[in-house]
């Protein structure tokens, strides 16, 4: 299993490394301010704010939702972070946890989910999330165009030291998943 994975590990770097210069797409991404308040409630959001600025989330539980609350095409497995690290750009971010689930390969679907030391590595790893939907764009625009809708409506969520990455087919119910956690 070990072999099967890195062997298709190492045909998407490969993939990544060749693949074609096609049309950059716009990631759609989502930034959520747990210390937002409306101007309506102000009073009863002051409450509510300091209750989620400090409210912990269960990333682990964020990408267990994630994997079996949305249909794949493709059957997902767990990497762990220094295998990640081969293919996304984590050079600059400090990470205390990585729950990180990829394809076979074959589809553009997959997971991570980071918990960064701070707010400033949470940042760091969305330009790195952005910068992998960009590449995969690329790669499978003219390898496997059917992968590209799922690429161009990617999930990107920082919030705090949280920072999230969901491609699949389903990125509604992705947000959903994700934003119901930090509430």
């Amino acid at each position: 299993m070990k072999k099967l994975l890195m062997a298709a590990l190492i045909g998407t770097m490969a993939f990544s490394i060749t693949g074609c210069k096609g049309e950059e797409k716009e990631v759609h991404d989502i930034s959520i301010n747990v210390n937002e308040e409306s101007e309506e409630a102000e009073d009863s959001a002051d409450a509510t704010a300091d209750a989620t600025e400090n409210k912990s989330v269960d990333a682990k539980a964020i990408a267990d939702s994630l994997l079996s609350e949305i249909s794949y095409t493709d059957q997902l497995s767990a990497v762990d972070l220094d295998t990640a690290k081969m293919f996304l750009n984590f050079a600059d971010v400090e990470i205390n946890e990585a729950y990180i689930y990829e394809s076979s390969g074959a589809t553009a679907e997959e997971i991570v989910v980071l918990v960064c030391k701070d707010s400033d590595s949470a940042a760091k790893a969305k330009s790195a999330f952005e910068q992998r939907v960009s590449e995969q764009t690329e790669n499978f625009t003219d390898y496997v165009p059917e992968e590209v809708p799922k690429l161009n409506d990617a999930v990107i969520i920082t919030s705090r030291e949280y920072a999230i990455l969901s491609v699949s087919g389903d990125s509604s119910k992705a947000k959903d998943i994700i934003e119901g956690a930090f509430k």
